[in-house]
């Protein structure tokens, strides 16, 4: 898969906008700062020996619009064996959940699933969709696609034509974000003097 091209797309689409609250000029406002960046995969393995196939990638959106919007993460990826070329598909999707006063907009993803009873299995093709949850009548939610980025495949609905049968083994999703570290000092006086506080660099939040 990591000689594969990858295709990303940005969804500009006028039925998401019917299909929940979002005004045409908020959906075009929110497309212009989401971005999904870089995708790399991995095989891995844990302290007890299992294995584990891991999609890291980044999303860039602007800093204020947490506070505006529930935003969502839908990750969907094949697995292919080796030598028999066998095929599941496994997908998470999740809340991005609440983020620091401080946060700059910028997100760590990773996308986890165990290889279970797969005998060397590699990611063959993916989909993420990064978006927003609106909330509509009768406590129902759509979820509104405003980035995606995809891998030897053109859209989800293919994937899951060519995939239909559902890995054994359950994935999950880990979000990590940024944030500015705010030091109790003051620049060019003190806070009477016009100071203000210090901007003293980016730090990570803890995995969750």
């Amino acid at each position: 898969m990591k000689s594969l091209r990858t295709v990303w797309i940005v969804v500009l689409a006028g039925c998401f906008v019917a299909a929940g609250e979002l005004t045409e000029d908020e959906v075009e406002v929110l497309n212009n700062k989401i971005k999904i960046g870089s995708v790399h995969d991995y095989t891995v393995e844990d302290s007890e020996d299992t294995k584990f196939e891991l999609l890291k990638f980044y999303t860039y959106q602007d800093e204020d619009s947490a506070d505006e919007y529930t935003f969502y993460m839908r990750v969907t990826v094949e697995l292919t064996e080796k030598e028999s070329r066998a095929r599941c598909f496994a997908q998470f999707a999740r809340i991005q959940g609440d983020v620091d006063s401080e946060y700059t907009g910028e997100d760590n993803w990773e996308f986890v699933v165990a290889h279970g009873d797969l005998i060397k299995p590699r990611v063959t093709a993916f989909v993420i969709q990064y978006g927003v949850l609106i909330e509509k009548e009768g406590n129902k939610k759509d979820f509104i696609v405003l980035a995606e980025k995809r891998d030897d495949v053109r859209s989800l609905k293919e994937l899951m034509a060519r995939t239909p049968n559902r890995a054994k083994q359950k994935a999950r999703i880990l979000h990590q974000y940024s944030y500015r570290d705010q030091v109790g000092s003051v620049e060019d006086g003190d806070s009477g003097n016009g100071g203000g506080i210090v901007d003293d660099g980016i730090l990570q939040s803890s995995w969750n």
